[in-house]
């Protein structure tokens, strides 16, 4: 999944999840109003008992996974998190079409109406907190809808099978302005994160650019309980390159050098171009060792990716790491000491990667 699709898929989730405590005291409302207003009927068959514990059990289990997702801050499937969402939304709408079921049949007339109320207004509401996604608004909505069509459909009054037909263009209108949603937020959701890139990254190589680097840089402090490594990646003869072949070659270099980064880092780590020929690597860790070895296939693969035509002046890199055991540092020191340490691969022969521990 490339990072425009992981980002607007974060970003459905997200918004869903964010109207998840809605809809979960919305389905409580109606369990309480249920039992307490049709207390003699609920408390008489097991039927209706069920329906209340199902209810229950499926507000806590919302609520766990409400407050599970809130909790996550390093390593969030965004995959698991929609389809569970989906799974007990489903669920919430069979929650709905159990009270249709089982009361709708058994009620005075007044009480009926308020369930026709409760479905109509729970199935329009979701086209705008469900709507950003097609499969959840339609496990929920659709799955209540045809419900109650049936119903009504199924009872003997021919006003019943009028209402029926009417929920048939009830069901088309909500479709429709779901649609709409889905489309409106999807071009939202995209036109953000087309300017936040803009802003965010460096033009050429795609990588993050400097100041989000440092954005960066302060939400893994603040949410790891690892160490913090950081490397200093400075590609060699790169200026040669330059100038003997042109811009479009050390274009191309970059591109490259910026490619191979992301090839051999982990999900979590973070990498930026912080400009001229010069990229940073952020990761959080406790073993130095893992970053060592991300380093040297960093090093090893520039070197045989970009080919100059220039054996003596052949583009590598050299490459600082430093590390340090917590994460009680500040940005500008660790990158300094990053800095120090590629300085000290070039002075010691280039390509080839230095490192060093911050006490």
């Amino acid at each position: 999944m490339d990072e425009q699709s992981h980002w607007l898929l974060k970003t459905k989730v997200q918004f869903l999840l964010s109207n998840a405590a809605f809809s979960i005291i919305s389905s409580i409302i109606v369990l309480m109003v249920f039992s307490y207003s049709q207390a003699e009927l609920v408390f008489s068959d097991l039927k209706y008992i069920s329906w209340i514990i199902f209810g229950v059990l499926l507000a806590f289990v919302r609520l766990i996974h409400l407050h599970q997702f809130h909790q996550k801050t390093e390593n969030i499937d965004y995959v698991f998190w929609l389809n569970s969402y989906r799974i007990l939304t489903f669920l919430s709408g069979l929650l709905y079409t159990a009270l249709v079921y089982l009361f709708f049949v058994k009620v005075a007339p007044t009480f009926q109406v308020i369930i026709m109320f409760i479905v109509v207004g729970v199935t329009s509401a979701a086209v705008a907190t469900h709507g950003v996604d097609k499969l959840t608004f339609r496990l929920f909505s659709v799955t209540i809808i045809v419900s109650t069509m049936l119903v009504l459909f199924f009872q003997p009054e021919s006003d019943y099978k009028v209402m029926s037909g009417l929920m048939i263009l009830f069901l088309l209108v909500v479709e429709r302005a779901s649609d709409q949603t889905c489309s409106t937020m999807k071009m939202n959701f995209e036109l953000t994160y087309s300017m936040k890139y803009r802003a965010t990254h460096d033009p050429l190589v795609g990588l993050f650019n400097r100041s989000e680097f440092e954005q960066q840089f302060e939400q893994m402090v603040a949410t790891t309980n690892h160490g913090l490594a950081m490397m200093f990646i400075d590609l060699d003869n790169f200026k040669s390159l330059n100038d003997t072949h042109g811009h479009e070659a050390g274009d191309d270099a970059l591109i490259t050098a910026a490619n191979t980064i992301r090839t051999y880092i982990r999900n979590d780590d973070v990498a930026a171009r912080l400009g001229g020929d010069e990229f940073v690597v952020l990761l959080a860790l406790d073993d130095i060792s893992i970053a060592q070895r991300i380093a040297n296939e960093i090093c090893t693969d520039i070197a045989r990716q970009i080919n100059s035509q220039d054996e003596v002046q052949k583009v590598t890199s050299s490459i600082g790491l430093v590390f340090k055991a917590d994460k009680n540092i500040g940005f500008s020191r660790l990158l300094r000491e990053a800095d120090i340490a590629c300085y000290d691969s070039k002075s010691q022969g280039k390509n080839q990667v230095t490192t060093r521990i911050v006490e």
